[in-house]
């Protein structure tokens, strides 16, 4: 075996995914995420780590805040 190989891949395949989840919407999925598992890990980037019910939250927060319109630079941070 080549030991400088990439790991394989796996692949999605579509056909297993149950009917209704292909359903859903990204939001309906990341809500049922994190009523389901909360504190499980959805994002780690460095050394940020967020949960499912925070990062629900934080999507939440910024689609009232675009729907609105008042997006800004300074509503951004």
């Amino acid at each position: 075996m080549d030991q400088l190989a990439p790991p394989p891949v796996a692949a999605i395949d579509r056909d297993s995914v149950p009917e209704t989840s292909r359903a859903l919407t990204l939001d309906a999925l990341l809500t049922r995420a994190a009523r389901k598992a909360p504190d499980n890990l959805a994002i780690r980037h460095r050394e940020e780590h967020v949960g499912y019910a925070e990062l629900d939250e934080r999507v939440d927060r910024l689609a009232g805040v675009l729907a609105r319109g008042a997006w800004s630079r300074a509503s951004a941070s």
